[in-house]
């Protein structure tokens, strides 16, 4: 399934429907008729956002199918400290930071907004989503499309959390059929603080024995 094309063919028929919203609501308004026709301003909230969840999902799906080796390498303060081969179920666990929250669903969608654009520089259409709730674990995740095919280049997100007294602080990368990375890093309630990186990789043939 094309993500990228749905939502587009999405975005299009929204786009329509918008005008002819407005073209009605000008001819009622020439008439005489009242504000109770007019477009709601919060409309733009019924259009889907892109569907990350689904996207990751696929991936996940795609890399369980695959005879291929998952290899996560993990860095503390920037010093490679491990590297190991792991199972699908650990692949699932640490690939499910990507698959929440769902920006779709309805009581989480008004809280975040959409911006897109086509960034020249890096050959990429980004569709941006941010929230001003500081509150909030997700506060902003990027999804880059190639703009010759609309297929996903690279899903970014960033959160933050807490655990007892330490901040956390989480971005989240994925490349498409490659690898992700989950980047954290550490603030302990004595000031001090620490940065961990894991990579996990897929795109390497299996080991032989």
């Amino acid at each position: 399934m094309n993500f990228a094309i749905n939502y587009f063919m999405n975005k299009f028929i929204f786009l329509i429907l918008t005008i002819c919203t407005i073209a009605c609501n000008n001819s009622s308004t020439d008439s005489g008729i009242g504000d109770s026709t007019s477009p709601r301003r919060d409309s733009v909230k019924q259009e889907p956002y892109y569907p990350i969840k689904e996207y990751i999902a696929g991936q996940i799906a795609y890399v369980d199918s695959t005879p291929l080796a998952i290899e996560q390498i993990t860095y503390l303060d920037n010093k490679k400290t491990d590297s190991v081969i792991i199972d699908r179920n650990t692949f699932k666990k640490l690939a499910a930071e990507f698959l929440e929250p769902d920006l779709n669903v309805a009581s989480i969608k008004p809280l975040y907004e959409e911006n897109s654009y086509n960034d020249l520089t890096i050959n990429t259409i980004t569709f941006n989503y941010t929230t001003k709730n500081k509150t909030l674990e997700l506060q902003q995740a990027d999804v880059l499309l190639n703009p010759e095919n609309n297929k996903v280049k690279t899903v970014i997100f960033r959160k933050n959390r807490t655990s007892g007294d330490t901040a956390i602080s989480l971005n989240g990368l994925w490349t498409n059929n490659m690898n992700f990375q989950l980047n954290y890093s550490y603030l302990l309630k004595d000031g001090k603080g620490f940065t961990k990186q894991v990579k996990i990789i897929w795109d390497r043939p299996m080991p032989e024995d």
